[in-house]
């Protein structure tokens, strides 16, 4: 049976997303091709020195390091049940021998912001399969991040690839400016059917209903406010969703909470009336689960992520950059026509896994 090997971003970032982009790409290549998956923990390279560093910080706070564990708990778990991960990788030549090993047939890296330089960081050559180990390599909707993330030379990177697959259509046309071949698909997300989410969500114990639900990353007094004015001034319920606590040597010892786990996450946006959100996953499982939900544009995330994914289903008037735009969130979205042309982006990504597999 063929070895697929997938590399992405670090996992213990605890990004709602990037989690469930991993467990959807994973879970459907198990599935569709009946193959053995799994993904690299591929962590980013540190010298010995600074291992040694925090090696003795953990050891001289260990309250703070079981607080940080226990308040991320839920997410550890789920990656623990649902992701097939190799042990922590620190370095190139660690990752080789764990290829030889595995007798791995192919690597696929994405899907997210695998190129993103600032992202990236120093294991950017393993995102770009730069690796000296002989197997089919492709990408599948890796993403630039943003429009400035582009370097000279990225031609050079890209031309070892058996096949090229991005996120977004800006980063399809750039690279066809530039001689290569890329397909534009789907993030892996939303590959899979939303009964899966759905199952998930069931496992969370949390009651989210008639509400709007806001999952917001860049969060500061003035959009909470507005957020809220507008809920309170519809007579709406509103969650916020996915709120995380910076977890310090300060506070450790007083959080009593976790952070909502990826079911808690899933079941707020399915039983959710509607959605604001910042975040591109937000978008995604807005889409996912067809409901009524509204954009708030977010440039130093990335407005091309956003504006590639909206017009992929005529969802483009969903982004907003003031919060005068509030209103569209009760703009009725034509669900049968969005559904139709995500069912024809699962089938241009199925030819393109048979046609490399």
């Amino acid at each position: 049976m063929k070895e697929i090997a997938i590399l992405t971003l670090p996992l213990n970032n605890y990004n709602y997303g990037g989690i469930l982009q991993a467990f959807a790409l994973q879970t459907y290549l198990k599935e569709i091709f009946r193959v053995n998956v799994h993904h690299v923990d591929r962590q980013y390279n540190l010298s010995a020195s600074v291992r040694m560093k925090m090696k003795v910080h953990n050891l001289l706070n260990p309250t703070l390091v079981k607080g940080q564990k226990a308040y991320y708990e839920p997410m550890i778990r789920f990656i623990k049940e649902n992701i097939e991960l190799s042990k922590p990788i620190c370095s190139p030549k660690a990752l080789e021998r764990h290829l030889r090993y595995n007798k791995v047939d192919m690597l696929v890296t994405g899907s997210d912001q695998v190129w993103r330089k600032k992202y990236a960081f120093n294991i950017a050559n393993d995102l770009f399969l730069d690796i000296p180990y002989n197997c089919k390599k492709i990408s599948y909707a890796a993403s630039f991040g943003t429009e400035e993330e582009k370097e000279d030379g990225i031609e050079n990177r890209l031309m070892h690839l058996d096949a090229v697959s991005v996120r977004e259509k800006a980063a399809q046309e750039y690279l066809k400016s530039l001689g290569i071949q890329a397909f534009h698909h789907i993030d892996p997300t939303l590959l899979l059917d939303k009964k899966i989410y759905g199952e998930l969500a069931d496992k969370s114990k949390k009651e989210y209903t008639g509400a709007v639900a806001a999952y917001v990353l860049d969060r500061n007094d003035q959009v909470v406010a507005n957020i809220k004015g507008f809920a309170r001034s519809k007579g709406i319920p509103l969650n916020f969703v996915g709120e995380k606590i910076n977890i310090t040597s300060q506070n450790c010892k007083n959080i009593t909470t976790a952070v909502d786990s990826i079911e808690d996450w899933l079941k707020a946006f399915r039983d959710a009336d509607y959605i604001v959100t910042d975040s591109f996953h937000g978008c995604v499982f807005s889409i996912l689960f067809n409901k009524q939900f509204i954009t708030l544009g977010n440039v130093d995330r990335g407005l091309s992520r956003f504006l590639s994914l909206l017009e992929m289903f005529g969802l483009h008037e969903r982004l907003i950059t003031s919060f005068e735009g509030l209103d569209k969130l009760f703009l009725p979205i034509d669900y049968i026509s969005v559904n139709h042309l995500l069912d024809n982006c699962r089938i241009q990504a199925l030819d393109y896994f048979n046609t490399i597999n």
